[in-house]
């Protein structure tokens, strides 16, 4: 379309220019003697021909008419001549124009397609390297899980074994409680059935009973309110200066009637103390002992000796409950702080000590050549500081460069100079992490070997 306007521009001005010297000549054949000269008319050959003739008086003007329409003519043929050439030399203009905006045209678009099929490359290269890193870190990070999973499973596993072993411990002691008990009643039963068979018979026993009540000194029972018993019919407590005398009748039903009690502590005490006397009345003399209710008890004692054995053993297992939990508590406190020890430990070896990638934790031991380091686990691609170990996106030589545990500000050095950083390094890290936390000399016993081999010992 350009070409074509340049054509029709340089058309149309040749054809003005045509038309003003066929205007030029026709007023030379009009106005004469003295035609203008013809170098400002821009004439052609012919036409400056008949002007000359004019000037020079060679011809007339007829003569100089004709040749003046001759001169037109050849003009004529001529511009036409030249509107040919201008035609086709704008034709061949467009053409080449057109062939060159092809050539441009296809050009473009093989380079199109290249860079389009290039991107496409590079994006299904990324998304594979995406993927394959998406992969590698959902692996990890199951592996981890597998490895929390079976850390907690075995803590679980070891809590459990413990409690169960204090179960067991507890239950032997309940049971050795038990059979000592039952061989203390045993005994008694035994030396009481001893005494029983050693005892004299039973006309004689009668008979000093009644001349020891004969010379018994006289009571009266402060229940039943009888005054016919001396001292040997019953009991008496130790209350001072008044003791309170029970028939033997009365204190086996006041045996009976205390260990049936909600309150019954496992002790039988005077009548005389019970909450129903005012405060001035009121015995207040201590229980009677087990052997003085067994003697005057015979009746009821076996009921109050079976609750008194009862309470004793729940007071047992109470206190054996409340060791347990003691003990318990204090394992369950020691095993949660050696699992923070050991989650310290842990940390420490392998989040400090270990030299491991900051993307991946893929752990590396060493290394040649520069320090600015990639990662070479496959779909990781981590550039990172071999100093500082410090995540550089995909450049790490900037980094290094300037990184301040660099002493020398190159991006080489020596094996020493790489060790010795790394264990100024560990040292300020573990100190950080142990800052403030009360198992500090645990962890650190803990992790004496470690810290021996990485040359940070003592910290």
């Amino acid at each position: 379309a350009e070409t074509e306007r340049i054509a029709a521009d340089r058309i149309e001005k040749e054809t003005a220019r045509l038309e003003q010297i066929a205007s030029q000549v026709a007023l030379l054949t009009e106005v004469c003697p003295a035609p203008p000269r013809p170098e400002y008319l821009g004439l052609p050959a012919a036409g400056r021909c008949v002007v000359q003739l004019l000037q020079v008086g060679a011809v007339g003007p007829s003569e100089a008419a004709q040749d003046t329409a001759a001169a037109v003519e050849e003009l004529r043929a001529q511009a036409e001549q030249d509107l040919r050439r201008y035609a086709a030399e704008a034709q061949q203009a467009l053409l080449e124009l057109e062939q060159g905006l092809g050539a441009d045209l296809d050009r473009a678009e093989k380079a199109a397609e290249t860079a389009l099929a290039r991107a496409r490359c590079q994006m299904q290269l990324q998304r594979e390297r995406e993927a394959a890193a998406l992969l590698a870190r959902q692996a990890d990070a199951e592996e981890e899980l597998r490895r929390v999973e079976a850390r907690v499973k075995r803590e679980k596993a070891e809590s459990t074994a413990a409690a169960a072993a204090a179960v067991r411990e507890r239950d032997a002691q309940l049971a050795a409680l038990h059979a000592a008990l039952v061989e203390d009643l045993d005994a008694v039963r035994r030396g009481r059935d001893e005494a029983m068979a050693g005892r004299a018979a039973e006309e004689e026993l009668e008979a000093a009973r009644t001349e020891v009540r004969r010379m018994a000194p006289p009571a009266s029972c402060v229940v039943c309110q009888d005054d016919e018993f001396t001292l040997l019919d019953g009991v008496s407590c130790s209350a001072w200066p008044r003791p309170h005398f029970v028939c033997h009748s009365c204190f086996s039903g006041h045996v009976a009637s205390e260990a049936e009690r909600q309150e019954f502590d496992g002790h039988i005490r005077c009548p005389m103390a019970s909450a129903a006397f005012g405060q001035g009345e009121r015995c207040g003399a201590p229980p009677y002992p087990v052997a003085v209710v067994a003697q005057h008890a015979q009746d009821t004692f076996e009921g109050f000796d079976q609750r008194r054995r009862l309470l004793q053993e729940g007071r047992l297992v109470q206190e054996l409950q409340a060791e347990f939990k003691d003990r318990l508590e204090q394992e369950i406190a020691r095993a949660l702080a050696q699992g923070q020890v050991d989650q310290a430990r842990r940390h420490i070896q392998d989040r400090i000590l270990t030299l491991a990638c900051p993307r991946c934790s893929q752990a590396f031991d060493s290394f040649d050549g520069c320090f600015a380091l990639t990662c070479s686990k496959q779909g990781c691609g981590c550039a990172f500081c071999a100093y500082c170990l410090a995540d550089c996106g995909s450049n790490a030589h900037a980094h290094v460069a300037h990184c301040e545990l660099n002493p020398s500000k190159g991006l080489f050095a020596s094996a020493d100079n790489f060790e010795q950083v790394q264990r100024d390094r560990r040292r300020q890290l573990i100190l950080a992490y142990l800052e403030g936390k009360p198992s500090r000399d645990e962890v650190v016993a803990a992790c004496e070997t470690s810290l021996k081999e990485a040359g940070i010992w003592p910290l």
